[in-house]
């Protein structure tokens, strides 16, 4: 009886120690940068600079995901570049960058997103 209880204990005691592990690629970018860069020369008049902003969120209820799970960075900063350019603004890079990340959770049901806001202007050469 103890050698069954000990195998069922042992048995037990591995399932416990298993864990889920997840990696992903949090974006991909032609240029980033924690400071100002020297002699980029870009231009705010004219309808060339917007404040925006894009999202991208991974959501999943009772473990079950769905929506964006890879690249949400990337995707936040091309929603966010395709929102300035759909409000008229003819850029085509983001400057003064904030990105958050938000993440809730609720009865089985969890979301995480990443935001991104910016200003939207246009690159002279």
């Amino acid at each position: 009886m103890l050698n069954k209880v000990l195998k069922i204990s042992i048995a037990a005691s591995c399932l416990m120690m298993t864990a889920c592990s997840t990696t992903s690629s949090l974006g991909h970018f032609t240029a980033a940068s924690t400071h100002n860069v020297r002699n980029l020369d870009y231009n705010v008049s004219n309808n060339t600079s917007v404040r925006t902003e894009g999202e991208a969120c991974s959501r999943a209820f009772l473990g079950f995901p769905f929506g964006d799970d890879e690249n949400r960075q990337q995707i936040a900063m091309d929603n966010a570049i395709r929102s300035g350019q759909d409000s008229g603004t003819d850029g085509d890079m983001l400057v003064n960058v904030l990105i958050t990340e938000n993440d809730f959770g609720f009865l089985g049901y969890r979301s995480n997103c990443i935001l991104i806001k910016g200003d939207l202007v246009r690159l002279e050469k």
